[in-house]
């Protein structure tokens, strides 16, 4: 999944599964906590990660930039999930990205002569 911080301020994020269940995934970025936080990867202003989970999802993407703390859900490892101002505050976006069922062509040797 690519993780991106398209706000102005530098960031800290961190990528929870919040299980399979299929129903209202719990909350497991709050409440944020300063001493998790400091461990928390930092995204630079305008940098993007990309980010492969260990663990089953949907998994909630929690972003800290600012003091506020933001959650968003990816459902599923090929998501695009982006960090940008919102009206003086911020906001998270997810942009589901189907995976294509078309196989990649093979590559072939052009013929010498």
């Amino acid at each position: 999944m690519d993780i991106t911080n398209g706000s102005g301020t530098d960031t800290r994020y961190t990528v929870k599964s919040s299980g399979g269940s299929g129903m209202a995934p719990p909350d497991h970025c709050h409440p944020f906590r300063q001493e998790e936080i400091a461990h928390w990867p930092l995204i630079p202003a305008g940098s993007a990660v990309q980010h492969t989970p260990k663990s089953p999802g949907p998994w909630q993407v929690c972003f800290y930039v600012a003091g506020q703390g933001i959650v968003a859900e990816a459902k599923s490892d090929n998501d695009q999930v982006k960090l940008v101002p919102d009206d003086g505050s911020f906001k998270a976006e997810v942009l589901r990205v189907p995976r294509s069922s078309a196989k990649p062509a093979k590559p072939r040797q052009v013929g010498q002569g």
